[in-house]
């Protein structure tokens, strides 16, 4: 997934997710949501209808349709 994003980042910035708490490639659905204070990348794909609640830390990690997240998690790869 990390070469993706890299091919993303070069040909459609665009599309990838901006904002606080962001670092590096990160792709996020539109109907996703995000909680405050997350901290998300590098290398993060987040699909349709996740909840990610506030606190969350995920790194190198894909997480799938409709997954909810709890407070303050951690995720690496």
């Amino acid at each position: 997934m990390s070469l993706y994003l890299a091919s993303l980042r070069q040909k459609q910035p665009e599309k990838l997710y901006s904002g606080e708490g962001v670092v590096g490639n990160v792709l996020v659905d539109p109907t996703a949501v995000i909680g405050k204070n997350c901290r998300i990348g590098p290398n993060v794909t987040i699909g349709p209808g996740v909840v990610l609640a506030d606190g969350c830390c995920i790194k190198r990690s894909t997480i799938l349709k409709s997954a909810t997240i709890k407070e303050h998690s951690w995720l690496d790869g």
